[in-house]
């Protein structure tokens, strides 16, 4: 995530002194760095959200394929 948040810390510091240049005014940085730190917010509350339906979709696939294959297997065993 370091990277990310690196590439978009230079994107919006960039685009902020460009805007400011061409509107002949100096940059609000306190300000790009305030909205680029509630942007992150959001973006790190995603991944966060994806990542842990992410681990409870492979520890519920584990547990489910566990039982159903050690189910099958104790079958199996029986018709021998």
């Amino acid at each position: 995530m370091a990277i990310e948040d690196a590439f978009q810390l230079v994107n919006d510091l960039v685009s902020c002194v460009s805007d400011a240049a061409k509107a002949r005014r100096d940059p609000d940085i306190e300000g790009c760095l305030r909205n680029y730190q509630a942007q992150r917010v959001v973006r790190v509350s995603a991944i966060h959200g994806m990542a842990g339906m992410a681990a409870f979709m492979a520890s519920t696939y584990k547990v489910s394929f566990t039982h159903t294959h050690t189910h099958t297997s104790k079958q199996a065993g029986r018709q021998l």
